[in-house]
């Protein structure tokens, strides 16, 4: 088998000639550590991956220093020393920023370049992974932290749902242009939970997130192509939530939170399959 029909065999939970080997994200240092200065593309060649993640092209409108950028979204971002980039700031701060906040563009012409030259790359051989997002990351990202979204989930939540939708309203565009440009495969990656717990109560991830993860699985299924949740952490709590999505795969089920991978595939095999279980660390 060729990568691609590896992984689609896989997340249509039949058995492929080997199990799948694919990284959501692979940083700079580990691939300096293990080829020198050689791209993300080439390292998937050397290492025979069987599939590669492909992200939506964001510009940087602004260097504010060295290591600090703000993004088309007025998100700030700081650039650590490994090369990663987090969340550091961002442009609502109350109700009323977001009457005049004007979202990107998801039609943009640079939005999906770098899936449009996967896809003359590796379309075919390789599985061509698209990440999009979405509402949650993206929420407390905008309002410059989590416990900002955390506090309006409970003093304001008509605010969350008008933010919610704003950024719906862009994800899920990109998302279905992907799907039409050629990604094989749709996929989230707003993490939930920490190694103890979710992030948020049960209810607050039903009332406030769950709805637009399946509106994420809808998108990718009515464009005929599989759906991969990403989210870290122990999910134990939501679980039937997100596999009652209908997703096609879940990943990373991560171990150092509890999350074992024979106990999630002996209670969801016949409707999720499942990846990773691997300790990163």
């Amino acid at each position: 088998m060729e990568g691609m029909e590896r992984m689609m065999t896989a997340l249509r939970r039949e058995e492929p000639d080997r199990v799948p080997v694919w990284e959501l994200i692979v940083n700079e240092p580990v691939i300096r550590a293990l080829y020198g200065d050689i791209s993300y593309w080439d390292f998937v060649e050397r290492e025979d991956l069987d599939g590669l993640t492909i992200f939506e092209d964001q510009r940087v409108v602004e260097w504010l220093d060295q290591d600090t950028y703000r993004d088309e979204w007025g998100i700030v971002w700081k650039v650590e020393p490994n090369g990663v980039a987090y969340p550091s700031g961002g442009p609502i701060r109350e109700e009323r920023d977001l009457d005049r906040y004007t979202p990107p563009d998801p039609d943009a012409d640079h939005r999906l370049q770098s899936l449009e030259a996967a896809v003359k790359r590796f379309k075919g051989e390789r599985a061509l992974v698209f990440l999009g997002h979405e509402t949650f990351e993206f929420s407390h990202y905008l309002l410059g932290g989590m416990d900002k979204l955390f506090l309006n989930y409970v003093l304001n939540p008509t605010f969350v749902d008008r933010l919610s939708e704003m950024i719906w309203a862009y994800k899920w565009r990109v998302l279905a242009r992907a799907a039409e440009v050629g990604a094989d495969i749709l996929l989230t990656g707003d993490d939930y939970a920490s190694r103890e717990s979710t992030l948020m109560s049960p209810v607050h991830f039903e009332r406030f997130v769950l709805p637009y993860l399946t509106r994420a699985v809808e998108v990718a299924h009515t464009h005929g192509l599989p759906f991969i949740k990403h989210t870290d952490g122990n999910l134990w709590k939501i679980m039937d939530m997100i596999v009652g999505t209908g997703l096609d795969g879940l990943d990373p089920i991560e171990p150092m939170a509890g999350m074992d991978i024979g106990e999630v595939k002996s209670l969801y095999a016949d409707r999720s399959a499942v990846g990773g279980n691997v300790d990163c660390t």
